[in-house]
């Protein structure tokens, strides 16, 4: 054997690329540079070299060094951390960050620091954190599959390829460090694997959604695929054994506890091998297997049907006899006859009048054609859209009947299971009418990243009637603020206060950010967006410092009608951005709120949903100004809490905060302080340019106004602050106030 293995050490000593790290290679065992370098294929030489090092090899210690050199070099992502897949011969990288490369970089530095080469432990110090941080679900113990390159998606795709080579690499970790927690993690994937697969009668399930809920049909159409084959593998099944029969005996002291552990190996092993060695005429073993153990994609098999097709076309199926696509020599692996085979002729087409109806219901009942959408379940791309498409080109020759398709996944109850009446686990959208009501079923379907499956019940709809409060009440607060308001005689921007601007820019981006996700279908995108509008900028910030001007100003004056222009641009811009999700709410608001001339006032969807207000927007230098604003607000309300606990004040107009500011946030001390102190909503405010922000609170100065609660100095008589006496005093029946 070490003669074997030293022949395969030689084979491979040309992997280096010029700038470390290692791609395809050659029959001659030369790099192929078309591919460019790999990083498992990378880490999988530094693997094998640093055992060709610690078993003497001559030159192995410096190949792993070669190899560990791309892993740090060329394959690193230096800008968002981790490892590319592949890097090209041009220096382009492929997309994304996939755990299976990951595992193997954890397993090559493990093997690495045992052979004492340079930097290994450096690396798997990095390959670990980073690995902990983006690919490792302790809550689960699983590893996700599949980030893009920002780390900032999460494909929603499981895999148990990836935990079976972080199974791999952990054990490394666990033999090269002496850190048996993860010894202890590879164990808890082990349980897993070994429970899924005694329910599969020992063929290991590759395939999972995002809740690790089982995806037997995964690539159903591309049973081949290099990474995600359907069915069962039985290679995998071999590789597990050994790694589990690897874990367990390194695991427990005696036999006895390793004994389930070994015994599962050999259930793996021997159904493998059952199911894929020789089987249908395979020579060797089959790559993967359906789930009766039969082959599904068998090296022979492929070749005959893919030469035959690539001569004669498909149409070779109807013409040919069943002998003309068998591998010569075939025999039925059952009863080992080598005649007698036929071919499946009764497969009718179920999808044609499906796939034709876009000729009756678009073409020729209502005269459009094509349609700019088609919706359904993420199956349909084998049928109605394929049949629409094939039916369209064959009969009017001018493409596709649709002009986009938008998939979504399944509807399961709150555990993520099928829905079945057996189990009693479905959900009557009747219920959720009479209790939440309609709305709020819509609400669910365009909150939910409907790619996916998606999950429904009853707690789930409560936490949406949240939700949807929110945005109501919102509603609610602009409508109560704007009766007798004349949306023809908006405030203009030059005369708005550079709060309502504020308000309004926000609104702009929000504008922005719903179009765009209306036009990608990423409905979820519209309604987190308007929450968030509603809760965090509108609710937690701007209507709470408006209301002292909504309340307490002049009914008619400028400040009063600013913030009112503002409300109104908001509630006619959310109203008609939610309309098509909230349908019955919308419609309520819209015969509820005031209209500008033009408006159909009859229903919101029939007006088209509004663009940025342009000319109302702030630069970004004044909005960066706010944001400045903003973080010394939520640094006042910090201490204001502080000493609402220590007793010191009760509501925030109570008291009167002193601002020390440093040097670059000198125009807070510039601005008017009234102005400032609303914006803080407390009594009064002073600033002073120093070193680094502080505040100061004390119970304010003065008698409370019984208008607008405000603390002054300046009180008259009846103990009105200066501007609410000079409001009431305007007032014609002041003398009945």
């Amino acid at each position: 054997m070490a003669s074997e293995t030293y022949e395969l050490l030689k084979f491979g000593k040309g992997f280096p690329a010029p700038n470390g790290g290692s791609g395809w290679l050659n029959a001659d065992g030369t790099l192929d540079p078309s591919h460019g370098v790999e990083t498992w294929i990378t880490s999988r030489m530094a693997h094998v070299y640093s055992i060709g090092a610690m078993l003497g090899y001559l030159g192995a210690g410096e190949l792993a060094d070669a190899a560990l050199k791309g892993l740090t070099g060329i394959l690193h992502d230096d800008e968002h951390g981790g490892w590319y897949p592949q890097v090209f011969a041009d220096g382009t990288h492929a997309p994304g960050k996939v755990c299976y490369a990951h595992a193997f970089v954890i397993l090559a530095a493990s093997s690495a620091l045992l052979a004492g080469r340079p930097g290994a432990k450096e690396l798997l110090d990095e390959a670990l954190a980073t690995y902990d941080k983006h690919f490792w679900n302790d809550e689960i113990g699983l590893a996700v599959d599949t980030w893009n390159t920002e780390f900032t998606e999460l494909d929603p795709y499981r895999g148990l390829n990836a935990n079976m080579h972080t199974t791999e690499a952990f054990l490394a970790v666990a033999d090269a460090t002496g850190d048996n927690a993860y010894r202890v993690r590879a164990g808890r994937i082990i349980d897993h694997v070994i429970g899924w697969a005694k329910h599969n009668e020992w063929r290991i399930p590759e395939h999972f959604k995002s809740d690790w809920s089982l995806d037997l049909e995964c690539n159903v159409d591309k049973k081949d695929d290099q990474f995600k084959p359907y069915g069962a593998t039985p290679g995998h099944g071999i590789e597990w054994a050994r790694l589990i029969t690897q874990w367990a005996l390194s695991s427990f002291a005696n036999l006895d506890g390793a004994q389930p552990y070994v015994d599962a190996a050999e259930h793996l092993f021997a159904r493998a091998v059952a199911d894929a060695w020789n089987a249908d005429g395979t020579v060797g073993l089959a790559y993967t297997t359906d789930w009766n153990g039969k082959p599904v994609v068998t090296d022979e098999t492929i070749a005959a049907v893919s030469n035959l097709f690539g001569k004669e076309g498909s149409n070779a199926w109807f013409d040919k006899d069943p002998a003309d696509f068998l591998p010569a020599g075939l025999t039925c692996p059952h009863c080992g006859g080598k005649s007698g085979f036929e071919k499946e002729t009764d497969t009718l087409d179920g999808w044609f009048d499906s796939g034709s109806t876009h000729y009756a219901s678009m073409k020729r009942d209502q005269n459009f054609w094509p349609a700019d959408m088609y919706l359904e379940g993420l199956d349909q791309y084998r049928g109605w859209f394929q049949s629409s498409l094939l039916t369209a080109v064959g009969a009017f020759g001018n493409g596709a009947p649709f002009k986009e398709c938008v998939t979504h996944g399944w509807t399961v109850d709150g555990e993520g299971k099928a829905m079945h009446k057996s189990l009693g686990n479905g959900v009557d959208p009747a219920d959720i009418f009479n209790k939440y009501g309609a709305d709020i079923l819509r609400l669910w379907a365009a909150s939910a990243d409907y790619h996916a499956d998606v999950r429904c019940s009853d707690a789930i709809f409560k936490q949406l009637s949240q939700n949807y409060l929110k945005f109501r009440n919102t509603a609610r607060y602009c409508l109560g603020n704007l009766d007798g308001f004349d949306p023809n005689n908006l405030v203009a921007p030059a005369d708005m206060l550079e709060l309502d601007r504020w308000a309004v820019t926000r609104l702009n981006a929000l504008i922005e950010k719903c179009a765009q996700a209306y036009n990608d279908y990423e409905f979820l995108v519209v309604t987190h967006a308007v929450n968030d509008f509603c809760v965090v900028e509108l609710s937690n910030f701007y209507l709470d410092i408006i209301k002292d001007r909504l309340y307490c100003d002049e009914t008619d004056g400028l400040a009063r009608r600013s913030a009112q222009t503002a409300l109104y641009l908001i509630l006619d811009t959310i109203t008609k951005i939610m309309a098509p999700i909230l349908c019955f709410t919308g419609d309520e608001i819209w015969l509820a709120m005031p209209h500008k001339a033009g408006d159909d006032d009859r229903n919101v969807l029939f007006n088209d949903m509004n663009g940025v207000f342009a000319d109302y927007a702030l630069s970004a230098d004044e909005m960066a100004k706010w944001e400045k604003i903003i973080e010394v607000r939520d640094a006042v309300n910090g201490a204001l809490e502080t000493a609402r606990a220590e007793k010191k004040i009760g509501k925030s107009l109570e008291a009167d905060v002193a601002l020390t500011v440093p040097a670059e946030d000198a125009f807070l001390a510039e601005m008017d302080g009234a102005a400032l102190a609303d914006l803080l909503i407390v009594s009064k405010v002073e600033v002073t340019v120093g070193g680094e922000l502080a505040v100061s609170v004390s119970e304010a100065a003065g008698t409370k106004c019984p208008r607008c609660w405000k603390h002054s100095t300046a009180a008259d008589e009846n103990g009105l602050c200066p501007r609410c006496a000079s409001v009431i005093a305007k007032c014609a029946d002041f003398g009945e106030v």
